[in-house]
């Protein structure tokens, strides 16, 4: 019987009303929404946003092949590691690190490549010219019988970028009008047709099948959606 006093019919046209009453609130409340997806669209859309990027290869044409495998991988290695661009950059002075460095050997023509890729195509250059330097005496070390004949750079080149985390602008601002909406109209019925029955711990408990744990000791008056916020 405690529990049937809980039970009321409420009419479609009364639910009507209450959101009719409250259109002012609920309006607010989903341009609220509405700003806040547009706001994290933009910040989402600032920190993807494309950037251009630029490549540079640099090939070292040797006298010939380099049979040590130890001495290749070596090589290889040293011109791939971070650690080699990272000293780049510390001799640059370059303190962003948004930089990309591959190599490749190719045995039958005897070519080692490598390339540096970044946003700025003057840096990129200067990258690889540092890297060289921090090559060659390796490769003079390793194959004393080898000789670097030519030492060639390409002019910085346009790397096509696909960004992938394009900003849906009008799936965001729908799914905030649509996520406010619906908070909203949550929000007027609970306060409106659920708080009035919860007034004391005993009514809180019976409603919800809940124990109070601890109540609101803030100094915000009594209120319908004070009492939604009496448990821990």
């Amino acid at each position: 019987m405690q529990n049937q006093q809980y039970e009321e019919e409420i009419s479609l046209l009364e639910l009507l009303d209450v959101l009719r009453r409250n259109l002012k609130l609920i309006t607010m409340l989903i341009i609220l929404g509405l700003l806040s997806s547009i706001i994290l669209s933009g910040i989402s859309f600032y920190r993807n946003r494309e950037v251009n990027s630029y490549s540079v290869e640099t090939q070292i044409i040797l006298s010939g092949s380099l049979n040590n495998e130890q001495g290749i991988t070596l090589i290889v290695n040293t011109l791939s590691h971070v650690s080699s661009l990272n000293s780049a950059l510390t001799t640059l002075k370059i303190e962003n690190s948004n930089y990309k460095l591959t190599s490749q050997y190719d045995s039958d023509s005897g070519l080692l490549a490598y390339k540096v890729e970044g946003s700025n195509s003057e840096t990129i250059t200067q990258i690889s010219t540092e890297i060289f330097k921090l090559v060659k005496p390796i490769i003079e070390g390793a194959f004393p019988s080898v000789e670097i004949r030519e030492f060639q750079t390409s002019e910085p080149v346009l790397v096509p970028k696909i960004n992938e985390n394009n900003v849906n602008w009008l799936m965001n601002i729908i799914l905030g009008i649509i996520l406010s909406g619906m908070f909203a109209v949550f929000y007027v019925f609970a306060v409106y047709f659920m708080s009035p029955y919860i007034i004391t711990d005993n009514d809180f408990e019976s409603l919800f099948d809940s124990k109070v744990l601890g109540k609101f000791t803030g100094k915000t008056p009594k209120s319908k959606l004070r009492k939604l916020l009496e448990v821990r």
